[in-house]
């Protein structure tokens, strides 16, 4: 599977009999692009997420052991599937 950027005007799909698929999403910040123009780059986050009809950013909480949603309305601009995890020889 060839991964690439898709933008979020596309929505993932969603395997029959899951209520969410996990994808990586990407954030653009366009307050940090006012601060830094010179790096236009530098302006997108890459976060895990996940597409249950609408898109969520989250993260693990190592301290409290528990998974934290990040607010993304506004900010998303891309997602793509998960690439496979590497395999363990």
């Amino acid at each position: 599977m060839e991964l690439e950027w898709t933008p979020v005007s596309e929505v993932p799909i969603i395997p029959k009999g899951a209520h969410k698929i996990f994808i990586l999403i990407a954030l653009f910040d366009k307050e940090w692009l006012e601060l830094h123009p010179e790096d236009p780059q530098s302006s997108y986050m890459i976060t895990e997420g996940f597409y249950n009809g609408g898109f969520n950013g989250f993260y693990f909480d190592k301290y409290n052991n528990q998974f934290k949603k990040i607010d993304v309305s506004g900010h998303i601009t891309h997602w793509m599937y998960k690439p496979e995890p590497p395999k363990i020889e």
